[in-house]
């Protein structure tokens, strides 16, 4: 009798084997992922602060029409740079959640430098 094929141990090994392997890849990417996302997070996050410095100083030059001034309310959620065009996007590349009112930028200005603090109350 010319049996051709393979035993059925051959067979659960092959598949033990390659479902290791496989979990392995999977967690691995999943890992990737994660760190590509906070770092994409980050980066939102100085994309903020950055149009923030443009936002204050376009509204002490009176450029614009806004709330903030250094004197009496030099705070301010990120809602309002998507608000005023600054900002297309506020929505966050970890969750897709919406982080406008979730993130309050706070200014100071000493001796004609201005300093941005996000205030980060998403996470």
């Amino acid at each position: 009798m010319n049996n051709k094929g393979f035993t059925l141990i051959e067979v659960l090994g092959v598949l033990v084997v390659a479902s290791i392997l496989l979990t392995i890849t999977f967690r691995s990417i999943h890992s990737t992922l994660s760190v590509s996302k906070e770092e994409a997070y980050k980066l939102m996050k100085n994309n903020i602060i950055s149009a923030s410095y443009e936002y204050i100083q376009e509204c002490n030059q009176k450029l614009i029409s806004c709330d903030f001034s250094f004197e009496n309310n030099n705070q301010f959620v990120a809602e309002v740079l998507k608000e005023s065009g600054y900002l297309k996007n506020l929505n966050s590349p970890i969750d897709g959640k919406d982080l406008g009112s979730c993130l309050l930028l706070e200014a100071t200005n000493s001796n004609g430098v201005t300093v941005v603090n996000l205030i980060d109350d998403c996470y």
